[in-house]
């Protein structure tokens, strides 16, 4: 007798390109934050299981997709890669629509290295001023992760994050 496997296996719901992400990406997304600081402090970077350079992959995944406060675990503080790494994606931001969501979410988080380096960018570069100042008027945005999307500034106010509020009205 012949086994096989039924034909009523359950599909994946999404295609998952594992050539886009190493073991650093991975826990930086969808681990703990203490497993996130364990695989920094006990990993080698230089072995092939990590991508080059894994640190910028890492915070590029994340400000796409993660956690904001993720950055500070990555970079110990270091916000001037993350600058560089904002800058190197706002043109991304206004084609694809996402500069004031990122805006909301720094906001949300308390981030204020983030929310610096958008305001001072936008003050150069119209189209993203343009695309931060939205707001939740866009219908596409009106839930983001099963809520009502605010404003950066009501965002900053539910956070308690008064710092993030004084910049936001100055």
């Amino acid at each position: 007798m012949v086994y096989s496997r039924p034909e009523c296996i359950i599909k994946p719901r999404f295609i998952f390109d594992n050539t886009l992400y190493d073991p650093l990406s991975i826990t930086s997304l969808y681990g703990s934050e203490a497993m996130l600081r364990e695989l920094i402090d006990g990993s080698e970077f230089d072995r092939e299981k990590f991508f080059p350079n894994p640190a910028m992959g890492a915070a590029d995944q994340t400000l796409q997709w993660g956690d904001l406060s993720r950055l500070r675990v990555l970079f110990f503080g270091n916000w001037g890669i993350v600058s560089d790494l904002i800058d190197n994606m706002l043109d991304i931001s206004i084609r694809e629509r996402w500069g004031n969501e990122l805006l909301c979410m720094a906001a949300s988080m308390g981030c204020l290295p983030i929310i610096r380096r958008l305001m001072d960018r936008a003050q150069y570069k119209p189209e993203l001023k343009t695309e931060l100042l939205l707001g939740s008027s866009r219908k596409p945005q009106a839930m983001s992760f099963g809520k009502p999307v605010h404003l950066s500034i009501g965002e900053a106010v539910l956070g308690n994050h008064v710092d993030i509020v004084e910049y936001l009205l100055q």
